[in-house]
């Protein structure tokens, strides 16, 4: 197995959460730009419905009174890309993505639309990690509760 990088330890001290299997977390981390390495295009595609999951779970059980409209309203707000890609910011994430000297140059490390793919790229590695949408909720509520 092989082990995380310092920088990638790092985040995973801020996430609060360390990865048994530090391959998700560094796949999770790299852009397309990449090409000699897995990227996180497939994790994103997974994060992007675990976290609508844990956020809908999460405000159905804690939120009794809302109609069903008040519920996607409110999800929205929680999994739009401005949010998640706050949450990048949070986390650091800028500071950890791996890409190449080209996409670097050409700013992808501050763009809203990467950073928010690369969180829902760490959410879908996170449940990988786990199996346990759960786990993923007392990860990542927290901290979507201080953005949003």
């Amino acid at each position: 197995m092989t082990l995380s990088s310092p920088l990638e330890t790092e985040f995973q001290s801020r996430l609060g959460y360390y990865f048994d299997d530090p391959l998700l977390l560094r796949q999770a981390l790299t852009h397309g730009s990449e090409a000699r390495l897995p990227n996180y295009q497939r994790l994103e595609h997974l994060g992007d419905a675990v976290l609508d999951l844990a956020v809908s779970l999460w405000l159905y059980e804690s939120n009794p009174d809302y109609t069903p409209g008040q519920l996607t309203t409110a999800r929205a707000h929680y999994v739009c890309e401005r949010a998640l890609a706050q949450l990048a910011r949070k986390w650091q994430l800028q500071y950890v993505l791996r890409c190449s000297t080209e996409a670097d140059a050409a700013g992808v490390r501050e763009s809203n639309h990467v950073l928010s793919d690369v969180t829902e790229a760490v959410i879908g590695a996170l449940f990988l990690d786990t199996h346990n949408v759960f786990q993923v909720q007392s990860v990542v509520i927290p901290w979507l509760k201080q953005i949003v």
